[in-house]
């Protein structure tokens, strides 16, 4: 047996002490100490694990010192010794250093590897802080490195080691970094659930650092979701308490997410200002490293600001820094920037070098963003070159990729590519659809730029479609938005699209707004652009000499908005005369209203005019008569007599013109002359129901046509529980009755009705009800299911067709409308047909005449048109799916029907009747105990009377006679009793045992599970029908665990197609063609 000889065991303390010395002075932060001591102890020239935790703390210090390159070959001879000596947890701490170097210093690959080797190190061990901390640190490389799914399981793993260590500090470092390769991964809901629980045990642990890392890390993601009230709340208080802990580096990363947050709300100056002092901290105390995500930023900046050059030139400074440091992480949104900036500066092989780069990256690093922003970049550059097909292609790749990624950004940009070039191909339905994704999904990003862009493109394609208003809205917001951001170009060209947009609402307007875009070039002294802004001047002018039909249909538009809000005669006429006054640009414009229905009155007239002709009007007094102001007039006037139903006489609209020769034969005069006349026949319907009917009316209501409603008299009908009409309409709740009475009204006049309200609630009845009661009651009443027509066939269904107009067409064929000649045609879900026929259609009314598809001769009809719908027409219009003009033409007169839900009693009277009718054709006897009939009152009837009549009808066939128990009704009319009984045992608040976010959960999935089932699974429509975007959709939709036919056979897939394809056409898009006839290559 050996021993130690006195002197040698002394040396043994002493080297112990000194190390142990070492290591503690390390661990409270004296790292002169700590260096002195472990010097000692190397100079001794000791071996074994003396010397290499000597070396370990030797690396740290300089580690801590920032001099990663100075720590790499101490730690390397360190891990060496424990490794030989088979002291593998501290083999594998020197590692998980070594690895943290590595990364510090650029080397991502040599990072990976040590992490990699330490875990080695520590497999055999039990799961404790070293591997937690490797895995923590290999995670964070491989979200650098672009394997983000193995970056989520690398931390995930080091979560659930740091949950069962029970450490609230290394808990919290190791959610912030899950929360940060789920933000990369695009999962921002998981992110920000991270990033909260971060914080919260950094508050409870009063880490004012890490509340701080914990708060800028929220905000960051919250700007992703778009909730940039919270992320500027989030970010400032961070800012704030980095300031105040002296720490300049975590103040430039708070300052650079201010500067981001700021950008996206189109605050481009601000932006930029923060920015710049970014930059200046970073180029004092940090390395150039950093500064490149600055510069890259402020190249962001630029381009939203509509400074391409200056991008280039700050992208251009990012990419120098990061290929001299070696780097490659943030490489390809330098790249992305420098390729978009040469692009709008027409520079398309600069463009061409930035895609080749990025493609380059993805084959490097597998990088789906990367990847996704190559194509985009392809895809703009191939709409500048004027090939569309190719654009829409690779756009559509584009979304795939970034769907499957979630990226949503990427995916709304997609979105808004492939609608452009969807409609340079003619596409402008798909297109439509498109650019209303992106719309909806760039406002709830809150991506002002983006934002305007959308709504810049909508604006254009809605002025084709002859949507005015819809182009007015959506371009007036672009104006507002570039103007905010100082982005020049694009605000002159959204000046111009508004411009065009308003000039058939009102040229008055359109004027001005040239005005501006022309004052905005002449500042930029861009003669070009000027010369753009008088040649659109022209082609608007020569319009105005044309018929007029743009103008005229707006006018009607804007004439039945008016008259529809209308409280009074009074309010119908005036708005009337303001609204044709503008429009058309009259000197004056007056009503003289009857005197009983004998003649003309002679009371002064409501009149609209310019202060230049106050004068000649405000002398007359009561009793001039119309001749006397007629005289007043230098140019001949225009007279259009207004009548009611049953040719009432209401009165006269008198127009005079501002220009000699308005009111002559040109074609021109003739368009006015149609508007006038159409205006006259709307003010005649709005006063029948405004003003008492004649029978019932004083003198001094035909004189002064105003006041409330005429009282309404009752329906003998109502008197009995069960009152209908012959055509089957069942009810006495006042909002039927009230429909009844209108049908009365409006039933002997030839104006056009829409009928609105859910599916089921009866509005066939109420179409047949107005061809009942009116003149036409003897001739054919067509209806026409549109959703049930293919899209292809609906025009030739409506309108008919020639013999050979299309394969299969034999013979000619007659159309609905034309074999309602005399009678009434019923539209029913008018909102369902395409735009084309929508056009077509509203020519049919404001013509009264059409052609057979394939055909030229001209077909002349008299039919009342009555049309329905349950879908909501306004938005409808705002999204550019349906015509205003058409709306407004076809609701002349509106009639909404309430659904079942809302009618009280007539539940019950109509049970009854569908139950007397049904069992008498069956040959039974039943009827409704009254404990069924209180639960059909309390239903909510999602499918009204449809879905009642279902009902009525299983009962029918399921009974054989007696009463109807409520044991016989379908579970869901019991349960939804039950469930109301269970809410009001608790309060009607919540269930018992039940919290407020179980509630909420419950109530949001149950939402998007009807939504998903009412759009057939189309998760676009779903969508919009929830008034969100489909990339939160889909985050909803993995919450709940819901899915669709689409998302359970197509998504993988549609994932690995593309990320196929996407390998394929990003390493082919560099040799895409200059010249249109060329084809891409494939790879």
């Amino acid at each position: 047996m050996s021993t130690q000889s006195p002197g040698a065991a002394g040396m043994g303390d002493l080297f112990r002490v000194l190390v142990e010395s070492a290591e503690a002075f390390l661990e409270r932060g004296a790292d002169a100490d700590a260096l002195r001591c472990s010097e000692q102890v190397l100079q001794l020239d000791v071996t074994g694990n003396a010397r290499g935790r000597a070396l370990r703390v030797k690396g740290r210090v300089a580690m801590r010192a920032g001099r990663w390159t100075d720590a790499l070959p101490v730690l390397r001879d360190a891990i060496e010794i424990h490794s030989a000596s088979g002291d593998f947890p501290r083999a594998a701490e020197c590692s998980n250093d070594l690895g943290e170097s590595l990364r510090r210093a650029g080397d991502l690959e040599g990072a990976r590897d040590a992490l990699s080797q330490s875990l080695q190190y520590s497999a055999s061990l039990r799961p404790g802080s070293i591997r937690a901390t490797a895995l923590e640190e290999l995670g964070t490389v491989l979200r650098v490195l672009g394997d983000t799914a193995r970056a989520l399981d690398t931390l995930a793993e080091a979560k659930r080691i740091r949950e069962a260590q029970q450490d609230p500090a290394a808990l919290a470092r190791t959610s912030r970094s899950f929360g940060n390769a789920l933000y990369q991964a695009g999962r921002f809901d998981e992110s920000l659930e991270e990033h909260r629980t971060s914080l919260a045990i950094a508050e409870r642990l009063g880490d004012q650092l890490e509340i701080a890392m914990a708060l800028n890390n929220v905000g960051l993601v919250q700007i992703q979701l778009g909730a940039n009230d919270d992320a500027d709340r989030s970010l400032r208080r961070a800012h704030g308490i980095f300031h105040t802990l002296h720490q300049p580096k975590m103040v430039a990363f708070a300052a650079t997410n201010l500067a981001l947050l700021a950008s996206y709300r189109g605050d481009t100056a601000d932006a930029k200002r923060r920015l710049e002092e970014v930059l200046e901290i970073q180029s004092r105390t940090q390395t150039k490293v950093l500064a490149s995500k600055t510069l890259n930023n402020l190249a962001n900046v630029a381009i939203m600001a509509g400074d391409p050059r200056d991008a280039i030139h700050y992208a251009g400074q990012a990419i120098t820094f990061l290929v001299e440091a070696g780097r490659t992480e943030g490489l390809s949104a330098a790249w992305f920037s420098r390729g978009r900036a040469c692009l709008e500066l027409g520079q398309w092989v600069e463009t061409e070098e930035a895609i080749t780069c990025l493609q380059e990256l993805v084959n490097r690093s597998s990088n789906r963003e990367t990847e996704c922003e190559a194509l985009l970049l392809s895809a703009e550059l191939s709409l500048a070159r004027e090939n569309a097909p190719s654009a829409l292609e690779t756009a559509l790749l584009s979304r795939e990729l970034a769907e499957a990624a979630d990226l949503p950004r990427h995916e709304a940009e997609a979105a808004r590519l492939c609608g452009e070039a969807r409609m340079r191909t003619g596409d402008e339905s798909q297109a439509r659809e498109d650019l209303l994704v992106a719309e909806r999904a760039f406002k709830e990003l809150q991506s002002q730029y983006y934002l305007a862009l959308s709504r810049l493109t909508l604006g254009r394609l809605f002025i084709r479609a002859g949507a005015f208003e819809a182009a007015a809205n959506r371009l007036r917001a672009a104006v507002e938005s570039s103007q905010r951001m100082g982005h020049d170009q694009l605000h002159w060209r959204s000046l111009l699209a508004l411009a065009e947009a308003q000039w058939p609402i009102s040229r008055r307007l359109s004027r001005t707004t040239l005005g501006e875009a022309e004052s905005l070039a002449r500042t930029e002294c861009r003669t070009d652009r000027e010369v753009e802004v008088r040649a659109l001047r022209e082609d608007l002018s020569a319009a105005q000499s044309g018929t007029g039909d743009g103008a005229s249909t707006q006018t009607i538009v804007q004439l039945a908005k008016i008259l529809r809000g209308a409280a009074s005669g009074d309010d119908a006429i005036r708005g009337l005369l303001r609204t044709i006054h503008e429009i058309l640009e009259l000197e004056s414009a007056a009503f003289f209203p009857a005197k009983g229905l004998e003649g003309l009155g002679r009371t002064a007239p409501a009149t609209v005019h310019p202060p230049a002709a106050m004068s000649r009007i405000d002398g007359l007094a009561e009793g001039v008569d119309l001749d006397a102001w007629l005289a007043l007039t230098t140019i001949p006037p225009q007279v259009v007599p207004v009548l009611g139903s049953h040719d009432l006489e209401w009165g006269v609209l008198v127009l005079s013109h501002a220009e000699p020769g308005s009111s002559g034969t040109d074609a021109a005069a003739q368009g006015r002359a149609s508007v006038l006349q159409a205006a006259a026949d709307i003010l005649g319907l709005a006063l029948d129901s405004l003003v008492s009917p004649p029978g019932s009316r004083s003198a001094q209501d035909v004189n002064r046509l105003g006041g409330a409603n005429a009282p309404k008299s009752s329906d003998p009908k109502s008197s009995n529980p069960n009152a209908r009409t012959d055509s089957g309409i069942i009810g006495e709740s006042p909002r039927i009755l009230a429909i009844l009475d209108t049908v009365e009204k409006v039933a002997t006049s030839d104006s056009s009705v829409l009928v609105l309200g859910e599916s089921g609630t009866g509005k066939e009845l109420i179409a047949r009800e107005l061809h009942r009661r009116s003149g036409r009651a003897s001739s054919p009443f067509e209806a026409i299911a549109c959703p049930s027509i293919p899209r292809e066939l609906i025009e030739a269904e409506l309108f008919g067709h020639e013999k050979g107009a299309f394969t299969g067409a034999d013979r000619q064929r007659a159309g609905r409308i034309e074999l309602a000649n005399g009678g009434t045609l019923f539209l029913d879900e008018i909102g369902d047909i395409d735009l084309a026929t929508q056009s077509k259609l509203l020519r049919f009314l404001q013509e009264r005449e059409f052609s057979r598809v394939g055909g030229r001769e001209t077909v002349r009809v008299d039919v009342r048109i009555v049309a329905a719908t349950s879908r909501k027409l306004e938005q409808e219009i705002e999204e550019g799916r349906f015509r205003e003009d058409l709306y407004y033409r076809l609701g002349v007169v509106p009639i909404v029907v309430p659904p079942l839900r809302e009618r009280g009693d007539d539940v019950v009277r109509i049970a009854v009747q569908l139950l007397e009718e049904l069992s008498h054709r069956a040959g039974k006897e039943l009827a409704f105990a009254p404990a069924t009939l209180d639960l059909l009152r309390r239903y909510p009837w999602p499918g009204n009377v449809r879905e009642l009549r279902n009902l009525v009808e299983y009962l029918v066939a399921v009974s054989s006679s007696g009463r109807l128990s409520p044991a016989m009704l379908p579970e869901r009319i019991r349960e939804s009793q039950s469930r109301r009984d269970t809410d009001s045992a608790s309060g009607g608040i919540l269930r018992s045992g039940e919290t407020l976010d179980a509630r909420l959960m419950t109530l949001e999935g149950e939402l998007i599970r009807r939504a998903l089932e009412a759009a057939s699974g189309n998760q676009s429509e779903a969508a919009r029908l929830l008034g969100i975007t489909e990339t939160k959709l889909r985050h909803r939709m993995r919450r709940y665990g819901l899915t669709t036919p689409r998302t359970r056979t197509g998504r993988a897939e549609r994932a690995g197609r593309a990320e196929r394809a996407g390998r394929g056409r990003t390493t082919s898009a560099k040799a895409e063609p200059r010249t249109k006839s060329t084809k891409r290559r494939t790879s």
